[in-house]
């Protein structure tokens, strides 16, 4: 699987953690949640405090839910300046990757 979380996707290969441990933990369809740990949807922000709560206690949220994708704060400000100012349809970690 390619998740885009890394210390997610390590507890998955280091067998600590199964993909249907964290579909149990907030109630949700494995095939959903394969599809949120390889970015093509976005987790609610209610699931991904479960995962880390329950799941990850010792690491920290901004930790356990960085993407091997970084980007610059500038570069994202730059995007941000052209994006329509009412645009409310956006998941939070979805802006982080398309800018607005």
């Amino acid at each position: 699987m390619n998740c885009v979380f890394p210390l997610i996707k390590k507890a998955i290969e280091e067998g600590n953690i199964t993909v249907d441990d964290i579909a149990k933990s907030v109630g949700e369809d494995v095939v959903i949640i394969k599809e949120k740990l390889c970015g093509k949807e976005d987790f609610i922000i209610n699931e991904a405090m479960t995962i880390n709560v329950e799941l990850f206690p010792d690491i920290p949220f901004k930790t356990l839910f960085s993407h091997y994708k970084k980007i610059s704060y500038q570069v994202f400000l730059q995007n941000r300046a052209v994006c329509p100012k009412n645009r409310s349809s956006v998941g939070f970690w979805g802006s982080l990757l398309k800018f607005c």
